[in-house]
Protein backbone atom coordinates (compact mmCIF):
# COMPACT_ATOMS: atom_id res chain seq x y z
CA UNK A 1 0.00 0.00 0.00
CA UNK A 2 1.29 2.97 -1.01
CA UNK A 3 1.65 6.74 1.41
CA UNK A 4 -1.33 8.18 -0.50
CA UNK A 5 -3.57 5.33 -0.03
CA UNK A 6 -2.54 5.13 3.77
CA UNK A 7 -3.65 8.68 3.63
CA UNK A 8 -6.65 8.41 1.98
CA UNK A 9 -7.84 4.98 3.96
CA UNK A 10 -6.75 6.90 7.22
CA UNK A 11 -9.42 10.23 6.09
CA UNK A 12 -12.02 7.90 5.59
CA UNK A 13 -12.26 6.21 9.27
CA UNK A 14 -10.56 9.17 11.09
CA UNK A 15 -14.25 10.24 11.70
CA UNK A 16 -15.42 6.75 13.20
CA UNK A 17 -12.18 6.30 14.99
CA UNK A 18 -12.80 9.40 16.76
CA UNK A 19 -16.21 9.04 17.59
CA UNK A 20 -15.74 5.09 18.99
CA UNK A 21 -15.66 3.78 22.00
CA UNK A 22 -12.24 2.77 24.25
CA UNK A 23 -13.23 -1.01 22.64
CA UNK A 24 -14.11 0.48 19.13
CA UNK A 25 -11.18 2.08 18.42
CA UNK A 26 -9.07 -0.58 19.19
CA UNK A 27 -11.14 -2.93 16.74
CA UNK A 28 -10.70 0.01 13.73
CA UNK A 29 -6.94 0.13 14.84
CA UNK A 30 -6.51 -3.63 14.41
CA UNK A 31 -8.24 -3.47 11.36
CA UNK A 32 -6.33 -0.62 9.49
CA UNK A 33 -2.61 -1.54 11.16
CA UNK A 34 -3.59 -5.24 9.75
CA UNK A 35 -4.15 -3.37 5.81
CA UNK A 36 -1.09 -0.91 6.61
CA UNK A 37 1.27 -2.77 8.20
CA UNK A 38 1.98 0.26 10.55
CA UNK A 39 2.40 0.43 14.19
CA UNK A 40 -0.65 0.78 16.18
CA UNK A 41 1.21 4.51 17.76
CA UNK A 42 1.62 5.32 13.72
CA UNK A 43 -2.05 4.82 12.83
CA UNK A 44 -3.56 6.91 16.12
CA UNK A 45 -1.32 9.53 15.37
CA UNK A 46 -2.58 9.55 12.38
CA UNK A 47 -6.00 9.13 13.45
CA UNK A 48 -5.55 12.07 15.87
CA UNK A 49 -4.11 14.80 13.51
CA UNK A 50 -6.43 16.92 11.12
CA UNK A 51 -7.37 16.03 7.70
CA UNK A 52 -5.86 16.99 4.56
CA UNK A 53 -9.38 18.41 3.80
CA UNK A 54 -9.73 20.57 7.22
CA UNK A 55 -5.81 21.53 6.87
CA UNK A 56 -6.78 23.45 3.49
CA UNK A 57 -10.09 24.93 4.95
CA UNK A 58 -7.66 26.35 7.86
CA UNK A 59 -8.99 28.43 10.90
CA UNK A 60 -7.62 31.87 9.54
CA UNK A 61 -9.48 34.33 7.74
CA UNK A 62 -11.15 33.07 4.62
CA UNK A 63 -8.86 34.15 1.19
CA UNK A 64 -10.99 36.89 -0.95
CA UNK A 65 -9.14 37.21 -3.68
CA UNK A 66 -8.92 33.20 -5.67
CA UNK A 67 -7.48 32.20 -9.12
CA UNK A 68 -10.36 34.04 -10.55
CA UNK A 69 -8.75 37.59 -10.69
CA UNK A 70 -5.08 36.11 -11.29
CA UNK A 71 -4.94 36.79 -14.86
CA UNK A 72 -6.67 40.00 -15.04
CA UNK A 73 -4.34 41.32 -12.72
CA UNK A 74 -1.09 39.90 -14.39
CA UNK A 75 -2.53 41.31 -17.57
CA UNK A 76 -3.02 44.76 -16.01
CA UNK A 77 0.44 44.84 -14.16
CA UNK A 78 2.10 43.88 -17.80
CA UNK A 79 -0.14 46.71 -19.21
CA UNK A 80 1.91 49.33 -16.77
CA UNK A 81 5.11 47.86 -17.68
CA UNK A 82 4.94 45.95 -14.37
CA UNK A 83 4.50 49.30 -11.95
CA UNK A 84 5.08 48.90 -8.00
CA UNK A 85 1.74 47.83 -6.27
CA UNK A 86 1.72 51.47 -5.10
CA UNK A 87 1.78 53.42 -7.83
CA UNK A 88 -0.18 50.57 -9.71
CA UNK A 89 -3.06 50.30 -7.36
CA UNK A 90 -4.81 53.81 -7.58
CA UNK A 91 -4.95 53.31 -11.63
CA UNK A 92 -6.92 49.97 -11.47
CA UNK A 93 -10.17 51.05 -12.19
CA UNK A 94 -9.21 53.14 -15.02
CA UNK A 95 -6.79 50.43 -16.74
CA UNK A 96 -9.62 47.76 -16.60
CA UNK A 97 -11.89 50.42 -18.32
CA UNK A 98 -9.04 50.87 -20.84
CA UNK A 99 -8.52 47.55 -21.67
CA UNK A 100 -12.38 46.22 -21.91
CA UNK A 101 -12.60 49.31 -24.31
CA UNK A 102 -9.98 47.93 -26.37
CA UNK A 103 -10.89 43.90 -26.09
CA UNK A 104 -7.56 43.08 -24.43
CA UNK A 105 -9.67 42.23 -20.93
CA UNK A 106 -12.71 40.31 -19.77
CA UNK A 107 -13.71 40.30 -16.47
CA UNK A 108 -16.96 39.58 -14.72
CA UNK A 109 -18.53 42.44 -12.79
CA UNK A 110 -17.58 40.67 -9.35
CA UNK A 111 -14.13 40.31 -10.38
CA UNK A 112 -13.64 43.48 -11.49
CA UNK A 113 -15.10 44.57 -8.09
CA UNK A 114 -12.94 42.40 -6.31
CA UNK A 115 -9.57 44.11 -8.16
CA UNK A 116 -10.93 48.01 -8.18
CA UNK A 117 -11.32 47.17 -3.41
CA UNK A 118 -7.39 45.67 -3.83
CA UNK A 119 -4.96 46.77 -1.40
CA UNK A 120 -1.67 47.83 -2.89
CA UNK A 121 -0.32 45.44 0.22
CA UNK A 122 -3.09 42.35 -1.68
CA UNK A 123 -1.56 43.11 -5.53
CA UNK A 124 2.19 42.32 -4.28
CA UNK A 125 1.28 39.55 -2.20
CA UNK A 126 -0.59 38.33 -5.36
CA UNK A 127 1.92 39.16 -8.01
CA UNK A 128 5.36 38.04 -5.87
CA UNK A 129 5.28 34.88 -7.14
CA UNK A 130 5.09 35.76 -10.93
CA UNK A 131 8.35 36.49 -10.61
CA UNK A 132 10.98 33.78 -12.42
CA UNK A 133 12.27 31.45 -9.95
CA UNK A 134 9.36 29.54 -8.55
CA UNK A 135 8.80 25.88 -9.99
CA UNK A 136 6.02 23.74 -10.11
CA UNK A 137 8.00 20.42 -9.47
CA UNK A 138 6.87 16.47 -9.66
CA UNK A 139 8.78 13.17 -9.71
CA UNK A 140 7.03 10.99 -12.35
CA UNK A 141 7.78 6.71 -12.05
CA UNK A 142 8.49 5.32 -15.24
CA UNK A 143 7.56 1.78 -13.32
CA UNK A 144 4.69 0.25 -15.29
CA UNK A 145 2.03 -0.88 -13.24
CA UNK A 146 4.04 -1.97 -9.91
CA UNK A 147 6.06 0.33 -7.91
CA UNK A 148 8.42 -2.49 -6.43
CA UNK A 149 11.83 -2.72 -7.59
CA UNK A 150 14.32 0.03 -8.68
CA UNK A 151 13.05 1.39 -11.58
CA UNK A 152 13.75 4.92 -13.72
CA UNK A 153 12.02 8.39 -12.05
CA UNK A 154 12.28 11.74 -13.72
CA UNK A 155 12.67 15.24 -11.65
CA UNK A 156 10.32 17.43 -14.04
CA UNK A 157 10.31 21.64 -13.22
CA UNK A 158 8.27 24.16 -14.57
CA UNK A 159 9.03 27.54 -14.30
CA UNK A 160 5.55 29.46 -12.88
CA UNK A 161 6.20 32.58 -14.66
CA UNK A 162 7.78 31.88 -17.74
CA UNK A 163 7.38 28.25 -18.59
CA UNK A 164 11.43 27.48 -18.42
CA UNK A 165 11.28 23.53 -18.28
CA UNK A 166 13.78 21.40 -17.07
CA UNK A 167 13.91 17.64 -16.67
CA UNK A 168 16.52 15.40 -14.69
CA UNK A 169 16.65 11.68 -15.43
CA UNK A 170 17.61 9.52 -12.22
CA UNK A 171 17.85 5.68 -11.32
CA UNK A 172 15.53 4.98 -8.02
CA UNK A 173 13.88 8.26 -5.85
CA UNK A 174 16.67 8.08 -3.04
CA UNK A 175 16.81 11.38 -0.77
CA UNK A 176 20.42 12.14 -2.18
CA UNK A 177 19.50 11.11 -5.76
CA UNK A 178 16.58 13.42 -5.60
CA UNK A 179 18.32 16.28 -3.61
CA UNK A 180 21.15 16.32 -6.16
CA UNK A 181 18.84 16.18 -9.77
CA UNK A 182 17.35 19.34 -7.55
CA UNK A 183 20.62 21.45 -7.43
CA UNK A 184 21.67 19.83 -10.87
CA UNK A 185 18.48 21.93 -11.98
CA UNK A 186 19.22 25.09 -9.45
CA UNK A 187 22.60 25.60 -11.66
CA UNK A 188 21.05 24.77 -15.57
CA UNK A 189 18.14 27.60 -14.70
CA UNK A 190 18.99 31.18 -16.04
CA UNK A 191 17.59 32.61 -12.87
CA UNK A 192 17.69 32.47 -9.21
CA UNK A 193 15.60 30.02 -7.97
CA UNK A 194 13.37 31.09 -5.32
CA UNK A 195 11.29 28.10 -4.17
CA UNK A 196 7.87 26.08 -4.84
CA UNK A 197 5.29 27.28 -6.88
CA UNK A 198 2.18 28.86 -5.81
CA UNK A 199 0.32 26.00 -6.57
CA UNK A 200 2.12 23.37 -4.83
CA UNK A 201 0.98 21.47 -1.47
CA UNK A 202 3.07 22.46 1.27
CA UNK A 203 3.24 19.63 2.98
CA UNK A 204 6.09 18.40 5.56
CA UNK A 205 7.46 15.05 4.82
CA UNK A 206 8.16 12.43 6.97
CA UNK A 207 11.58 12.36 6.35
CA UNK A 208 14.12 14.23 7.91
CA UNK A 209 15.25 16.79 5.28
CA UNK A 210 18.33 17.00 3.42
CA UNK A 211 20.97 18.83 5.46
CA UNK A 212 22.99 18.87 2.38
CA UNK A 213 20.74 21.21 0.42
CA UNK A 214 20.22 25.19 1.24
CA UNK A 215 16.66 25.89 2.28
CA UNK A 216 15.03 26.91 -0.99
CA UNK A 217 16.85 23.55 -2.58
CA UNK A 218 15.56 21.61 0.45
CA UNK A 219 11.48 22.53 -0.18
CA UNK A 220 11.83 22.00 -3.66
CA UNK A 221 13.15 18.36 -2.49
CA UNK A 222 10.38 17.60 -0.38
CA UNK A 223 8.00 18.53 -3.07
CA UNK A 224 8.98 16.30 -5.25
CA UNK A 225 9.26 13.64 -3.12
CA UNK A 226 5.19 14.29 -2.24
CA UNK A 227 3.85 14.79 -5.59
CA UNK A 228 5.61 11.21 -6.18
CA UNK A 229 3.82 9.60 -3.97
Amino acid sequence: MTRRSIMEYADAVRARYQAASKKGKSQILDEFTAATKLHRKTAIRLFNRRSETEKLMGKGRPRLYGLDVMPALKTMWEATDRLCSKRFQPFVPELIAVLKRNGELSVTEETEAKLCSMSASSIDRLLRRQEPGFLEVDLVAHCGESTDGFYLTTLSAVDVSTGWYESVALWGKGQERVGAAVHHIKQRLPMPLRGPGLGQRQRVHQSRPLQLLPPVENQLHQVALLQEE
